[in-house]
Formats: structure tokens, C-alpha cells, sequence
């Protein structure tokens, strides 16, 4: 049976916050990135917001970046997806921002739940 995009969204972004909180990473600083991150995009726009989270979160950004890889750029790397995305047309990006909102909201969602306070 074939899966609607928001499935795969959200079971993407279930495994991979299920898979950090198994890892030894910072789970407090995981939740805070990974709750704002939709909001940083909102305003600071998805190159500024993927380049800031790559510098202060490199958990969120995996995660970003592999779903952009997954999405947008087969082939890629997790470190060249920044470079990809300087690279893209204004019509590309505006899609691509769009599919990283639509999926950075279920990674907040997925945090939310099941990383407590």
C-alpha cells in the first residue's frame, strides 16, 4: 500500500527522534532546536535557518538534511545539502522550504511528545 507524503513525514520523523533519544546526544538541546527550527525557517528562511543549525545543532540538522537528501537530492551527502540549497532557482526553493516545514513540524511534533519537559 502506497503511503501518503505526510506518512512518510511523520514516520520519518518518528524513527529519527526515537533514534536520538536511544543515542547518547543532548536530548535537552535536541528538543529545544528541533521545537524552534520550524520557526527559525519562518523567519529567517530555510538556508539562514539549515546553516544556523548546523553550526549550533548537528542532530537537527542530520535529521534535516537527511530528509532533504531523501526529497530533493538523491546522491548527496549530509554535508553538501547546504551548498545544494544555495544553489537552487527561486521556484525550487520555495518548494523545497515548503517540504521543510511540512517535515520539520512533525520532527517538533514527534519531540513534543516524546521528550518531557
Amino acid at each position: 500500500m502506497a503511503m501518503l507524503i505526510d506518512h512518510e513525514r511523520a514516520k520519518s520523523a518518528y524513527q529519527n527522534v526515537c533514534s536520538f533519544i536511544d543515542s547518547d546526544g543532548d536530548i535537552e538541546k535536541f528538543r529545544t532546536w528541533a521545537l524552534k527550527f520550524p520557526s527559525l525557517i519562518q523567519n529567517c528562511g530555510l538556508l539562514q535557518a539549515i546553516a544556523l543549525c548546523h553550526e549550533k545543532s548537528s542532530d537537527v540538522y542530520e535529521i534535516a538534511a537527511k530528509w532533504m537528501e531523501i526529497r530533493f537530492f538523491p546522491k548527496t551527502s549530509v554535508d553538501e545539502v547546504t551548498k545544494k540549497i544555495s544553489e537552487l532557482d527561486i521556484n525550487t526553493y520555495r518548494l523545497t522550504t515548503k517540504e521543510m516545514m511540512s517535515y520539520m513540524t512533525w520532527v517538533k511534533r514527534a519531540a513534543s511528545t516524546l521528550i518531557p519537559d
